[in-house]
């Protein structure tokens, strides 16, 4: 009986950088539409996520048909997808302030040592110091 071979995928001292909307980078106000660049690194480094373990991509689409006419006559059935949603999940098993910023929603980012509260929705997030 042949031996099974184990493969195992991982990333190493992989990480997530992210920048929160509103933040301002290198005169940049950053929203769904507007980032800044990679230049210098330092704009991207103030938000990472390290110990990644995977990342995987999500997708939701839909399909929708319409009746197209046909040169020979009659109509037929044309199916079309469209995409919905794109997104990306990562996976890691280490915590840090701006997990829970991420996890709880506080208002701006606070200090390592600051309680987190919940948001909810009938008032802006708390923050205590």
């Amino acid at each position: 009986m042949a031996t099974p071979t184990l493969v195992r995928r991982e990333l190493k001292n992989a990480k997530v950088y992210f920048i929160p909307a509103g933040e301002v980078v290198d005169t940049v106000t950053v929203s769904q539409t507007t980032w800044p660049d990679n230049d210098p690194v330092s704009n991207w480094t103030g938000y990472q996520i390290p110990d990644i373990e995977g990342v995987v991509q999500e997708t939701v689409t839909e399909e929708e048909s319409f009746l197209m006419p046909q040169d020979s006559g009659g109509y037929q059935d044309e199916p079309e997808m469209h995409l919905r949603r794109l997104g990306w999940t990562a996976t890691t098993a280490k915590t840090s302030s701006l997990m829970k910023m991420l996890q709880f929603a506080p208002a701006a980012p606070s200090a390592i040592s600051a309680s987190y509260l919940p948001a909810t929705p009938s008032a802006p997030p708390a923050i205590s110091t």
